[in-house]
């Protein structure tokens, strides 16, 4: 485990703006009351000074150096993930936490989109042949360094700016502020890898209690609740031989249309009709068809379609297409939704 101190911001010195010597002394205490408390835990492994801190390195380090001296059995770092686009390795820092050497020389699979360009999980098919070796010790520092220094019209890196993460709040930095050389001779540990997508379950909101409350999932439900669809979100989580069940529902605003008179594609027997398809790219899964009235006007519910999902063994893209031929247009109109299912369930992408 690497326990940190309970702190997201910024670590000021006496004198500058916004210093808060009484929260940061008592922060500092809290770090040798873990230590005294926990320090002989088995799973205490490492630990940090905190999340994405800023500002006094000097500071940071001095507190690294008090803890050390007060209890060497562990791994100390500065933080998780500090100075963000900017990173430095302290002097008493064992080992490395963060995303980036710089701005380009990332290694972490997974990024959130205040990290951009993506990770390999949402840019490459999944795999073991990717390493992060060139981001960490790159063979040709130095024409990487030339790179940057090209890397806008104008020549000089010192003009160009970004805009990062600063704290709570954001703030714009020279690119002249990224230390694009350098290169780490401690073990490097990636950040926040766990950065998935996820289909929240709101039955889970009452297991998590105390410091450990499970406030996103209650934001993303009460969102769902303002919309109005909080009432039917059970009914969108399926599993690998469930019945997928999905309301079919025709919208026709136009005083022109015409109900069909044509057959519907891949349907004989029917003149008036939706055709409905599961389908993966090898071959149909299941289908049907729907009778439409030729006085369907507004939102029509048409009818339910059920599925029984097949079993897979890996993720597997599907679509669903829904097909309306009708007298008024020589073209049949068509809508199609791309589906994701796995050995996990359903999930629309």
């Amino acid at each position: 485990m690497q326990p940190e101190l309970p702190f997201w911001g910024t670590i000021t010195v006496p004198g500058e703006e916004n210093h808060n010597q009484a929260e940061q002394d008592y922060l500092i205490e809290e770090g040798f009351r873990i230590l005294r408390h926990f320090g002989n835990h088995p799973s205490f492994v490492m630990m940090s000074l905190g999340n994405e801190l800023w500002d006094s390195q000097f500071i940071l380090n001095k507190i690294l150096g008090d803890y050390k001296a007060f209890d060497s059995h562990h791994l100390y770092v500065q933080g998780s993930n500090n100075f963000q686009f900017s990173p430095y390795i302290l002097e008493n820092d064992d080992f490395f936490s963060g995303v980036r050497f710089s701005h380009d020389r990332l290694f972490r699979s997974s990024y959130a989109m205040c990290d951009a360009p993506q990770g390999i999980i949402q840019t490459m098919a999944p795999g073991t042949h990717y390493n992060f070796d060139e981001s960490i010790h790159p063979t040709e520092i130095m024409a990487y360094q030339t790179k940057l220094a090209h890397s806008s019209n104008d020549s000089s890196p010192t003009k160009q700016t970004i805009e990062i993460q600063y704290g709570t709040d954001v703030k714009t930095v020279s690119l002249s502020e990224i230390n694009d050389a350098l290169i780490p001779q401690i073990p490097v540990v990636s950040h926040e890898v766990g950065q998935y997508e996820t289909f929240p379950n709101f039955d889970e909101i009452q297991k998590y209690t105390g410091s450990i409350k499970a406030k996103n999932l209650e934001v993303f439900r009460d969102r769902l609740e303002e919309k109005g669809l909080l009432g039917d979100f059970g009914g969108y989580i399926y599993e690998a031989g469930d019945q997928f069940t999905s309301k079919v529902l025709l919208a026709n605003y136009s005083e022109h249309f015409t109900a069909p008179t044509s057959v519907c594609v891949h349907v004989s027997t029917h003149a008036s009709c939706i055709h409905w398809q599961l389908a993966s790219s090898a071959k149909i899964l299941n289908e049907g068809i729907f009778s439409v009235s030729p006085n369907a006007y507004g939102l029509v519910n048409i009818g339910e379609v059920h599925i029984t999902l097949p079993e897979v063994t890996s993720p597997t893209p599907l679509t669903f297409t829904l097909t309306l031929s009708t007298a008024s247009k020589k073209e049949p109109i068509t809508n199609s939704y791309k589906l994701m299912i796995t050995n996990l369930g359903i999930y629309c992408c």
